[in-house]
């Protein structure tokens, strides 16, 4: 990047006479101004990045759109003035402007070097980029007591699950006494908003949560993701461990500082800590090598990539390689963090006799990552020549979302092996779903273009997936369409094992029965404010244009309705 932007032009300026200096620098004047303007004006809303530099959803380029064609007029003006500047002789006040925007961007890139630097240390004292040389058991299950087992798979789709469970018939013993519950809604389309109500109940949903308008969002946050562990180590006299607990602290690390004032809870994490020993154990038989240097190269083609008229970006993007030729090993770390996590189930997990029963909730993000994996194990490799027999088979989110099932159901059978399969209640659900459209889903364009609370559109985004065994549970997997929430999950896991359960933060029983709440419908937020410092310190800021209304069948387009003003007062 150096050698692009300051060490070549120079060379190739010096190389030549005043009249090919002047052209040159009249060339890189306009190229610079139309970079600023590229990157500062024209830069649109293409969604989220991830570490690999890859947008997490497709993103609408807008390649010929009115945006495209005003870019493009507004650099023509710039190329066709600014000879016009140089001939009525300003170029000095050119070379004054030049000067403020270098010091001005130099300021700005400084202060980001520091802020950068800064987050890092924090991430490297939590622990987040301590790789682990071997593997510890840290899920101590019991043989002779009851065990409660959370899986948050960030994103996994409820529209995947028959389609694995047909491409894969093994699994249906694996998954033995489960109950699928489809017809599910989520509170949000992000995990910002969507997980709180996962570990916390129906008194971390959005619109509960604003409600408590003179407590700290992250104080609320970070007690939904205490509240289970609480009440099973108070009040039950259970264990408890928790891992990479989402937006915990609403850090966009895994910070378990918030844990530490809970010495019965234990805090791990998992994502990103073996991913370094799966490579060294597995990565040459994947054909997998080392993509830092690949994320490098891309780094630098994506500051090209904002700088570029918007009518290029889709070129230079393309599908995320940014032309690289080793593109399929380019984002392996943050397919690998997620995914040894999952593959190392096993060992991660200890069985014996204990003195009392224990609490697992293991967060993990391969379903949130989209990439294709070798069929029919599913399995990572550097060139993918068998997508499967899916019809998702072209959908890379289907991927992940089948290798974690697989995984999953690997370490099922790993308690089976250890006989304690029936006396372990077992949920796996997600946050959030992420297609538009479902084709389960009653069709109605209109509607999935109005629930839209910024970039993502559709019903399919507040689709979760939702997946409960009970303990001696047995038979194959069965489907059940009663109207569901994810707010149902601590409900799920403590009826019929914590007498009386309560929210020891609140002070609030936790229903064990939660017909009553759905009744009427629940009110969901579609709002795209998706990261902390996008909302207030005590409230998420949700327009009421975007608390919605959803009933009974969440497939049907008439059950999905703005929320009345007196349904959301606040």
């Amino acid at each position: 990047a150096a050698g692009v932007f300051l060490l070549w032009a120079p060379c190739v300026y010096f190389l030549f006479g005043k009249r090919v200096q002047t052209v040159f620098t009249l060339v890189m004047s306009c190229a610079a101004y139309s970079a600023l303007i590229n990157s500062y004006i024209f830069m649109l809303r293409y969604g989220d990045v991830s570490a690999s530099l890859s947008f997490l959803y497709a993103a609408d380029f807008q390649t010929l759109s009115l945006w495209s064609f005003v870019n493009i007029f507004a650099i023509a003006a710039l190329i066709a003035v600014m000879p016009f500047c140089i001939k009525l002789k300003s170029a000095k006040v050119l070379t004054s402007v030049s000067s403020i925007f270098v010091l001005a961007l130099g300021a700005v890139s400084i202060a980001n070097i520091f802020s950068i630097s800064k987050r890092y240390a924090e991430y490297k004292k939590s622990g987040g980029a301590l790789a682990a040389a071997s593997i510890e058991p840290i899920f101590h299950l019991s043989k002779n007591h009851q065990n409660v087992v959370l899986f948050m798979l960030d994103r996994a789709q409820s529209q995947y699950v028959n389609e694995i469970f047909k491409e894969d018939s093994s699994l249906s013993e694996k998954y033995d006494g489960f109950i699928f519950y489809n017809n599910v809604v989520s509170f949000n389309g992000h995990t910002l908003q969507g997980a709180p109500a996962i570990y916390g109940g129906y008194e971390y949903t959005p619109l509960e949560m604003n409600r408590r308008a003179n407590e700290p969002l992250v104080q609320k946050h970070n007690e939904s993701l205490l509240m289970l562990p609480r009440i099973f180590t108070e009040q039950k006299g259970f264990s408890a461990a928790i891992t990479d607990p989402s937006w915990g602290n609403y850090a966009s690390f895994c910070d378990l500082s918030f844990v530490s004032s809970f010495p019965k809870i234990s805090g791990y994490q998992t994502i990103g800590r073996y991913s370094a020993l799966w490579k060294k154990e597995r990565g040459e038989e994947a054909g997998i090598g080392d993509d830092g240097k690949i994320l490098e190269r891309n780094l630098l083609f994506f500051s090209f990539f904002r700088q570029s008229p918007i009518a290029l970006r889709q070129i230079l993007y393309k599908n995320g390689t940014y032309w690289s030729s080793d593109a399929e090993t380019g984002s392996v770390k943050v397919l690998l963090d997620n995914y040894s996590a999952l593959d190392y189930l096993k060992k991660l997990t200890s069985i014996s006799d204990t003195e009392n029963g224990a609490y697992v909730c293991m967060v993990n993000e391969l379903t949130h990552k989209s990439f294709f994996l070798q069929a029919p194990d599913y399995v990572p490799v550097k060139t993918v020549t068998n997508k499967g027999t899916s019809k998702f088979k072209d959908s890379d989110d289907y991927a992940t979302q089948m290798a974690a099932f697989k995984m999953v159901g690997a370490w099922l059978s790993y308690l089976k092996e250890n006989g304690i399969y029936d006396n372990t209640r077992i949920i796996i659900v997600s946050d959030h779903g992420c297609w538009e459209y479902e084709d389960d889903m009653e069709p109605n364009a209109a509607l999935d273009e109005e629930i839209s609370g910024g970039s993502y559109t559709g019903r399919g985004h507040y689709h979760p997936l939702l997946l409960f065994k009970d303990f001696n549970a047995a038979g194959t997997m069965t489907e059940d369409n009663t109207f569901m929430t994810n707010a149902d999950t601590p409900s799920l896991l403590l009826k019929g094992l914590v007498e009386n359960p309560v929210n020891l933060f609140t002070g609030k029983d936790v229903p064990l029965d939660t017909s009553a709440l759905k009744k009427d419908g629940v009110i969901i937020s579609i709002n795209d404010r998706h990261q902390p410092y996008m909302n207030g310190k005590y409230k998420f800021n949700i327009p009421s244009s975007h608390w919605w209304k959803v009933k009974d069948n969440i497939f049907k387009a008439s059950n999905w309705s703005r929320a009345e003003e007196k349904e959301i007062q606040q």
